[in-house]
């Protein structure tokens, strides 16, 4: 692999630095020469009103006389004659001096934002770069537009190539998120995005049908190259360290592959205080916002995010999933990966009614979280979509066992 260059980006930040530099000298001098104006100001008011021989006496006060004048009264008497008043009216600028300094530094800052900005966007090129090398087996020569040329190019399998079906997904998702309550509800609408709202723009994203590859599996490869992980592989644990990575959480999360060594390792983070641990068996927390939860004690090893809760379900977003009507490729016998979907788990489950809690095993909370209140005890979301949420595994359970007529599964 190539490595890659985005020289253009940087050039633009270079050149952002040096005028927010420049801006930087210049408000420097400028602030100086305002401290001068201001001290000159400041004394000409001081002298409104005053006898205007007065002052030029004291602006040259000698203390004893000077030998070379002859009669130091008489120079006295001179100044006096020519007595007036000093009538000064100066207008107090400092307020628009601010003003100009103040234009001035939000310039600054406004150019600041823009460098980061701009370096944030050269670090995810980068990294969109290398995933789609690695995903769909096409080399970046640094020419991008070659390079999405040749994405456009490849040879379709099964009737669609890797880009096609990129850009299929693509359209789908956005639809797919109008529809879906608990992206539409639990997504900030501020603009500032939390480890929550990465997983939630993920939702929909599934394993390639064309060329068998997800994301999550491949970026995982591409950070921990000593990883025995592969394109195609269950990558439930994966895509949650895909969003802590991209989120930039990773120093209370450690990236893992395993949901066993994954909730050991988010007991022991908890323990170093980088986070909290809840067992599940514990009944009276309710998961919140930003809990990763881990299925490690039952019959299901799964792991995912919560992204809130009410006083029976907890709604989440997770990888290698069903979507909502059960479906989970299949090719060739063999279950090959699930979809990035949200679900709603029992988490405060009727025992009487026969129902059953989903999340065996815990609950981590990272450090960012912790203070999070928990949602309202009442049901948040339509009976409707809870419904259609909390049937995914029975449809799931159905198709799995009509493929297993057909032969068509392992």
């Amino acid at each position: 692999m190539n490595s890659i260059s985005t020289d253009g980006i940087n050039e633009v930040i270079n050149e952002i630095i040096k005028l927010s530099n420049d801006l930087s000298e210049e408000i420097n001098e400028l602030e100086n020469n305002l401290s001068k104006i201001n001290s000159a100001t400041s004394q000409l008011k001081s002298w409104n009103g005053s006898d205007a021989s007065e002052i030029m006496i004291e602006s040259f006060h000698v203390e004893q006389p000077n030998p070379l004048i002859s009669n130091y009264q008489l120079l006295t008497n001179e100044l006096v004659r020519y007595k007036y008043i000093w009538n000064i009216n100066v207008n107090n600028s400092s307020n628009l001096d601010n003003k100009i300094i103040e234009n001035i530094e939000q310039n600054i800052e406004e150019l600041n934002n823009q460098k980061q900005e701009l370096a944030e966007l050269n670090e995810f090129f980068i990294e969109s770069i290398i995933l789609l090398e690695s995903q769909l087996d096409v080399q970046y020569t640094g020419n991008f537009k070659q390079f999405i040329e040749d994405l456009k190019n490849q040879k379709a399998e099964n009737g669609l190539s890797p880009w096609e079906e990129l850009k299929e997904l693509s359209i789908k998702n956005e639809k797919l998120k109008e529809n879906d309550e608990i992206y539409q509800k639990f997504h900030s609408k501020t603009g500032e995005k939390d480890f929550v709202d990465y997983a939630l723009e993920e939702l929909g994203n599934r394993l390639l049908v064309s060329n068998h590859s997800t994301k999550y599996a491949v970026s995982y490869m591409v950070n921990h190259p000593d990883s025995p992980t592969s394109k195609d592989d269950e990558w439930c644990a994966e895509f949650v360290s895909y969003i802590a990575k991209k989120s930039g959480i990773e120093d209370v999360i450690s990236p893992y592959i395993d949901t066993d060594k994954g909730s050991t390792d988010a007991q022991a983070k908890a323990i170093e205080g980088k986070g909290e641990w809840h067992s599940s068996s514990d009944a009276s927390y309710q998961p919140k916002r930003g809990d990763i939860f881990y299925n490690n004690e039952g019959d299901v090893r799964h792991t995912g995010i919560v992204v809130g809760s009410d006083n029976k379900y907890i709604y989440t977003i997770e990888g290698n999933t069903p979507d909502d009507n059960g479906n989970y490729y299949v090719e060739n016998g063999y279950n090959k990966g699930g979809f990035v979907n949200t679900r709603v788990r029992i988490w405060n489950a009727d025992i009487e009614s026969g129902e059953s809690t989903y999340v065996i095993g815990g609950y981590y909370t990272p450090k960012t979280y912790i203070n999070n209140s928990t949602q309202s005890q009442t049901q948040l979301l339509s009976q409707e979509f809870i419904s259609i949420k909390t049937g995914i595994d029975e449809k799931y359970q159905y198709l799995r066992g009509e493929h297993a007529k057909k032969g068509t599964i392992g």
